[in-house]
């Protein structure tokens, strides 16, 4: 029995399965191309993403960092400023003291235990004590108690200056330029005006005397005084206002 062929269909029949075949094949290159690409396309993506997180987390980072510092700079302000202002004012109440207060008893009605008593009180050295008392005895009194009283208060007001610098010292890097210049001028209107009331602390004590007249310096104590106390209420003002401007800030932050 045999088969006969048909030439034409058997032509026809071929090209299709090659046609097929053909378009299968480009399927298939093209289904491993496009998921060659779409796994190269997702690496890079998860790549980027994990790039993008990293960035984000170090932001983050760097943002939590600079609030936790501002907070603790902030902080430092309200802890510093109100402490600075507390030691310049017993500094400058201080000198307003050693200015006006001239008030002393009368030593003459005093007993020798009652002097030393007065003078231990008003924080007189101890070997001060003895030479008023060795005086006292010899009847020579008033203007070496009130000497030896006004110096002891001016060496209490001087430490508190240096009280006041020594601690605006260690703060100067968290407070503002202003504070900065006033601080610094009351300082510098404070170490004159001490210098000064040492020599009226004399005057005042044994009298102005002549000699005393022509070998103090040419300062006048009550104007540096108003100087510094300018100083004091500029600060407080500068203080006041700064702290208030934080508080604003941390509330609508």
């Amino acid at each position: 029995m045999s088969i006969n062929i048909d030439p034409v269909s058997y032509t026809i029949s071929s090209t299709a399965i090659l046609v097929a075949l053909i378009g299968a094949g480009w399927g298939a290159i093209k289904y491993y191309t496009k998921k060659q690409v779409d796994n190269r396309f997702n690496k890079k993506i998860e790549g980027f993403k994990n790039e993008l997180q990293i960035v984000l987390e170090s932001k983050k980072f760097d943002f939590q960092r600079l609030t936790f510092d501002f907070n603790l700079y902030r902080n430092k302000k309200h802890e510093c400023y109100p402490e600075l202002y507390k030691l310049i004012m017993k500094a400058v109440f201080g000198t307003q003291s050693l200015i006006n207060n001239w008030d002393f008893p009368e030593f003459e009605k005093y007993s020798e235990d009652m002097l030393r008593k007065y003078l231990i009180n008003k924080g007189v050295a101890d070997d001060k004590i003895d030479e008023l008392s060795l005086q006292f005895k010899n009847g020579i009194i008033n203007e070496f108690v009130k000497y030896e009283v006004k110096m002891a208060e001016w060496y209490r007001v001087n430490d508190d200056y240096k009280r006041a610098h020594e601690y605006f010292w260690t703060i100067e890097i968290f407070i503002s330029d202003d504070i900065v210049k006033l601080s610094e001028a009351l300082f510098t209107a404070g170490d004159s005006i001490m210098r000064s009331l040492a020599w009226d602390i004399m005057g005042n004590a044994y009298g102005n005397h002549e000699e005393i007249k022509n070998i103090r310096p040419p300062f006048d104590s009550r104007k540096l005084f108003e100087i510094i106390y300018e100083q004091s209420q500029l600060i407080k003002n500068n203080v006041k206002r700064e702290l208030s401007i934080a508080d604003y800030e941390s509330s609508h932050s």
